[in-house]
């Protein structure tokens, strides 16, 4: 699964961080790996938890994200959460009730000519996570219950 976004916006810089860094040790405590996105030189820099020396656990703290915070500028639209000393905990509360919520149960069921064909779990998921991704970022998908889809 991708790790979510979440811009940490502010009054400045240092508090801003401070806030992010307060903020993922409060969801650390609540089993949730956050990994840190800011800015560094001319580029970016993204630090992972526990991460160590050489660098040889970097592949799988990277998969094993469950958050990304961001310093950087948002791009319009991106979920923000702004920085509040002492909200920490409220904060971590509120991020992990959303990351906890399991996304419905999708069922598919294919049709040829009106017949239905069968499809085994493993088709129907690679069909519903494919189509999923591809529609997300379309307006108005958002609250979908069924959505239908006609080749002809």
């Amino acid at each position: 699964m991708r790790p979510k976004l979440v811009h940490i916006s502010g009054p400045g810089a240092p508090e801003q961080e401070a806030f992010a860094l307060a903020l993922a040790q409060a969801l650390a405590e609540k089993g949730v790996v956050v990994g840190l996105l800011r800015p560094e030189g001319p580029g970016v820099a993204l630090s992972l938890p526990q991460a160590d020396q050489d660098g040889s656990q970097a592949l799988a703290l990277l998969r094993g994200l469950d958050l990304v915070f961001s310093l950087l500028p948002p791009a319009q639209g991106q979920e923000t959460l702004e920085a509040k000393p002492g909200a920490e905990a409220e904060a971590a509360d509120l991020l992990a009730g959303r990351l906890e919520r399991p996304g419905p149960e999708r069922r598919v069921t294919l049709l040829a000519d009106g017949k239905q064909l069968p499809a085994k779990a493993f088709v129907q998921d690679i069909l519903v996570n494919t189509l999923a991704g591809m529609l997300a970022p379309l307006h108005g998908i958002e609250d979908t219950d069924r959505l239908e889809i006609i080749i002809e």
